[in-house]
Order: structure tokens, then C-alpha cells, then sequence
């Protein structure tokens, strides 16, 4: 399991049971704020082919389908 959430105080918490955490940040930058979703798709195990896979069976958007590929391809 992992928490993503935008409030540090969950890290310690959620990491002493066991669990993952992802601190995510809400800002106006669209990338940015998509990217949460492939760390948490990294930190599930998944590989870089099986997440870009997942992007284009599941997203109905290219809009969205364009800018979660790019936030997994920025550097």
C-alpha cells in the first residue's frame, strides 16, 4: 500500500507500519502535479513500458495521455 498525500506529518507514521509514502505537492504546474501518479505507479513495482501501457489503454484523453508520458520522460 501507499499513501500519497500533500501533508508531511503522514510520512513517519505510514513508513513505521510498514507502508509507503508519497509526499505530493499541489501547485499550478500541470506536470508537476500529474507526475505523483507515475511515482506511485513506480514505487507499485511497475517498469517504465508497463506504466506508458497503462497510460494509453486507461486515459480517454490525449491531453492527459500527453502530459502523463512527458512527466515520465522528463528529466
Amino acid at each position: 500500500m501507499i499513501l500519497v498525500d500533500d501533508n508531511p506529518r503522514y510520512r513517519e507514521p505510514t513508513v513505521g507500519a510498514g507502508y509507503k509514502f508519497l509526499l505530493v505537492t499541489r501547485d499550478d504546474d500541470p506536470n508537476r502535479d500529474k507526475s505523483y501518479l507515475i511515482k506511485a505507479m513506480e514505487m507499485a513495482g511497475l517498469t517504465a513500458a508497463q506504466i506508458v501501457e497503462r497510460i494509453i489503454k486507461c486515459s480517454p484523453n490525449e491531453a492527459v495521455k500527453k502530459r502523463l508520458t512527458s512527466a515520465l520522460f522528463r528529466e
